[in-house]
């Protein structure tokens, strides 16, 4: 049987994830590190936060200028006046070349 003190030490020493350093070491040698917090936060001036843009400037954001859009009427075509324009077209890209 183990004392009960002793018990309790080994076993908060298994469950712990932090490993001390061996009692060999010259106490010199062992430095305490910074949290990653702490030197990220020595870095890095404080920020303030930014300004939300005025009610304007949301809605010129949020709704685009109005696109003018021109339909041009179709000219009624008779078949043959069809039958022409698709076969001038087609003899106009043959003549580029």
């Amino acid at each position: 049987y183990e004392r009960g003190e002793e018990a309790m030490i080994r076993g908060s020493r298994d469950d712990s994830l932090i490993e001390l350093p061996f009692t060999g070491s010259p106490r010199g040698s062992i430095k305490k590190q910074a949290s990653l917090d702490e030197s990220v936060q020595m870095d890095t001036p404080p920020r303030s936060p930014p300004e939300p843009p005025g009610d304007e400037e949301l809605l010129n954001m949020v709704q685009s200028p109005p696109v003018p859009i021109q339909i041009k009427e179709r000219i009624k075509m008779t078949a043959k006046q069809k039958w022409h324009f698709a076969y001038n077209k087609i003899i106009m890209q043959l003549n580029v070349c």
